[in-house]
Formats: structure tokens, sequence, C-alpha cells
């Protein structure tokens, strides 16, 4: 029971971070080009993907949540390959809801002229 309300959780949080990540890239790429909106959403996903990638098995402990501080906590020490893995799935994660985002938002995009 315990492993599938893990794995519940996971999908369920894939889900609505997936929503937020499409959320804002639809509302940040209203009205700009998407060449650069979609090089952004490019740089995002690379960032959270680093991330992921450099906080695998860690948490902080004692964090007061107006000044920061607090003890960082090493859960379990990842292999190299758990870190990979960590940082590509949010890398490819992000990047899909980003590119969805702003596929659907409405900006300039160019049109092609009855001679082209």
């Amino acid at each position: 029971m315990n492993e599938a309300f893990g794995d519940v959780t996971q999908i369920v949080g894939v889900l609505v971070g997936g929503c937020v990540l499409y959320l804002l890239a639809h509302a940040m790429s209203k009205g700009a080009a998407k060449g650069k909106a979609y090089f952004w959403s490019l740089i995002g996903a690379a960032i959270l993907g680093w991330m992921a990638h450099g906080n695998l098995g860690t948490h902080r402990e004692d964090d007061d949540p107006l000044f920061g501080g607090g003890q960082v906590v090493e859960d379990f020490d990842p292999t190299p390959e758990q870190r990979s893995y960590a940082g590509w799935r949010v890398f490819f994660i992000s990047l899909i809801a980003f590119s969805i985002g702003v596929s659907r938002s409405e900006g300039p995009s160019r049109k092609l002229e009855d001679g082209e």
C-alpha cells in the first residue's frame, strides 16, 4: 500500500508541476516572438533539471520561512546514474510542459504569403 501511495503522489506531483509550468509559459509568452519564447523555455527546463540533479537526496531542516538558513541534511548518497536520471527526467517533463504552453499562446507568428 505504501509503495502504491508513493507512485500516486509522484504522478500527481508531475501533473500539478506540469500544469504550473504550462500556465507559466503560456502567460509569459503572450505577445512575444515564438523563437525567443522557445529559447527561454529550453533555458528554464535546463535550470530545473540542473537543480533536480544537484539536490537529489537532500533536504533542509529548521529553515526559517522568512530569512532562510537551516541546515542541509543528506538523506542518502545518490549514485551518478540516479542524479543523471533525476535531472534528465525533470528536464524533459518541464521542456514538454513549457513547449506546449508556448505553442498554445497567442503571439506574433510568421504567416506565409500567397507567393511563398
